[in-house]
């Protein structure tokens, strides 16, 4: 019986075993409303890109290590904890600075390595349980790209996500993202520009 620990549109997710290790398990499941060998070619590119996108961004960018990859799996450390969408709501401002000039940074590195996450949110970092380290998870939307409209929409994402969950910290939350994100990019003032006209487009819509 699979452990399962999140059921999604495209994936499962669930804890096994290898070589007496606790791992963790996404598998893209199977679409019954797909041509059978035009599914097969779908799930399998898909892993494949997700995985090449993890292994691209391992060593700059602190995301679980890929052990083993299958045609629609992806078998890689599971990472004990919680996610930041989570623990954030139990930490005081200066943990909760702390946290965001991290996620900051890890997605200046992501993009700076030519990565858009796709889903960059609080749900999709982990809080190690024992170490505190903060990793980056899910790649499944992700693409390879280093257009400014592309992380710009990246991190609106991540200020929407706080925006909604996390309000009561959010200047101190965002202003810790944009401060650690602008350190670590060159093209930090057209990105800043390009996240200002998404946020008029969306008021406006």
């Amino acid at each position: 019986m699979k452990d399962i620990i999140q059921r999604g549109a495209e994936a499962v997710l669930y804890k096994d075993e290898l070589e007496g290790k606790t791992v963790l398990v996404k598998e893209r499941i199977k679409k019954g409303y797909r041509v059978e060998q035009l599914d097969d070619e779908i799930r399998s590119s898909r892993t494949r890109h997700e995985a090449r996108l993890m292994e691209r961004a391992i060593g700059s960018v602190n995301v679980p290590r890929i052990l083993k990859t299958e045609k629609f799996k992806i078998i890689m450390d599971f990472i004990e904890g919680r996610k930041l969408k989570e623990a954030l709501l139990d930490m005081d401002k200066k943990e909760v600075k702390n946290a965001c000039s991290e996620i900051g940074k890890m997605a200046a590195s992501t993009h700076n390595l030519g990565i858009i996450h796709g889903d960059l949110t609080t749900s999709n970092f982990i809080v190690e349980k024992d170490t505190g380290k903060i990793f980056l998870i899910d790649f499944g939307l992700g693409k390879f790209e280093r257009k400014v409209e592309a992380r710009a929409v990246d991190l609106h994402l991540l200020y929407e996500a706080l925006k909604s969950t996390h309000f009561d910290v959010l200047d101190i939350a965002w202003d810790s993202v944009t401060d650690s994100y602008s350190r670590n990019v060159e093209d930090w003032k057209k990105i800043e520009s390009r996240i200002e006209q998404i946020k008029k487009r969306r008021r406006y819509k």
